[in-house]
């Protein structure tokens, strides 16, 4: 494998992804069932449809227990990932969106001492080494041990480089450019989970200056990046 060129290796993985996918989609399903999540109202039928995500997702906080958790786009994983959190009874999560209309929808389903902050921030078109991406204006003063990257929705970034935007009338791809900025001073327990993001990823493989162990299942549309040393 170490031969194989990033293409190459793309297939591989997606072929041997497809072959895992029915098995890995029924253990998350059964995770979630017998673990009861999330205990909130009114969401078991809408998370039904995604059990793999949020199987991964919980059980990534439960066995690594990070106390800070950072979260870029919110939704129905924000209540996943306060379960696990208060399940290991440690940890905040901080999660940014674009939407409130999201926001609130969310911070509905959460229970009172949730130890969740939901952040309301516009996000803006930049250009980073040549390459057109986006950040949010506004993210916490905190540093994670974990981040999950699933936001922002691409029409809702702001601004355009060189006439060029994310929010025209041919929708771009998101590309998600926070990381570069928290990256100089992540622990090194840290990991990165990208939630599909094709092209998103492959950006951070490209600008990331730091050394991570990265793994992708690209039939299950995740991929995560694990500080080393």
């Amino acid at each position: 494998m170490k031969n194989l060129s990033f293409i190459a290796r793309r297939k591989f993985d997606l072929i041997k992804s497809k072959y895992q996918e029915p098995a890995l989609r029924r253990a998350g399903k059964r995770y979630i069932e017998e673990n009861k999540i999330p205990l909130f109202k009114g969401v078991e039928d809408e998370i039904s449809a995604i059990p793999f995500d949020l199987y991964n997702l919980h059980k990534t906080v439960i066995e690594r227990k990070p106390k800070c958790i950072l979260k870029f786009g919110v939704g129905f994983s924000t209540l996943v990932l306060c379960h696990a959190l208060m399940s290991n009874r440690q940890g905040r999560l901080y999660s940014v969106d674009t939407s409130e209309e999201w926001l609130e929808n969310t911070r509905a389903k959460l229970p009172n001492d949730a130890p969740v902050v939901l952040i309301h921030s516009s996000a803006t078109a930049k250009e980073i080494n040549g390459e057109l991406c986006h950040t949010f204006d506004h993210i916490p003063d905190v540093i994670p041990n974990m981040v999950y990257l699933d936001g922002p929705y691409g029409p809702d970034v702001q601004g355009a480089i060189n006439g060029l935007s994310f929010n025209g009338t041919s929708r771009r791809t998101e590309i998600s450019a926070d990381m570069l900025l928290l990256e100089s001073t992540l622990p090194a327990s840290f990991i990165l989970v990208v939630d599909g993001r094709d092209r998103n990823q492959a950006f951070l493989r490209r600008n990331l200056k730091r050394h991570y162990k990265i793994k992708s299942r690209p039939a299950l549309k995740f991929t995560t990046f694990e500080l080393v040393g």
